[in-house]
């Protein structure tokens, strides 16, 4: 293992079909390249990725895209569900990372605004150094794979965001 990557987990938040399908067909297929870059990297390294599904108050929103899934080697992946915006709202998501003495956590997903952005807010006041980039992020209902410049800011501002996933996979391989 990298001395880059130790005491790191991925975090994928929300990519079940049910939120994938008001995306852009063009901004998943980004997305999904870049998200399979970072999971290759975990493959490579041994990092552990941890898929958050939201589960509505018990009510299913489904799986995490079958594609990611199989991306990743099934020893290094846990499911957790949660049942509101951050994935901090279930107890384990903390036990777990705590458990694997992790110290960053890198964000993937799907609202960048919402769901994504709440773990992220999470995570930090948890003390967790949150990494995230441009392309493994993004919003619903957006045409291109860039946020808001609001949004943008906010993670600028709160995480170590990168300009994009090359910059990533570099600072970790």
């Amino acid at each position: 293992m990298s001395k880059n990557t130790k005491s790191i987990a991925v975090v994928v938040v929300d990519m079940q079909d049910f939120f994938l399908g008001n995306v852009n067909f063009s901004v998943k297929k980004e997305l999904f390249e870049n998200q399979r870059k970072v999971l290759s990297l975990c493959n490579k390294n041994k990092i552990p990725v941890i898929f958050l599904e939201y589960g509505d108050g018990g009510v299913s929103r489904g799986y995490t895209n079958s594609v990611l899934k199989r991306s990743i080697d099934k020893s290094l992946a846990t499911v957790i569900v949660k049942d509101s915006n951050s994935g901090f709202t279930n107890p384990y998501l903390g036990k777990l990372l705590n458990d694997l003495s992790i110290k960053r956590i890198i964000l993937m997903g799907i609202n960048a605004n919402g769901c994504v952005q709440d773990t992220a807010i999470g995570a930090v006041k948890r003390n967790y150094k949150v990494i995230t980039a441009k392309g493994i992020i993004a919003n619903s209902y957006s045409t291109e794979i860039k946020l808001s410049n609001k949004n943008r800011r906010w993670y600028e501002n709160n995480t170590n965001y990168l300009k994009s996933v090359d910059d990533l996979v570099q600072e970790f391989d």
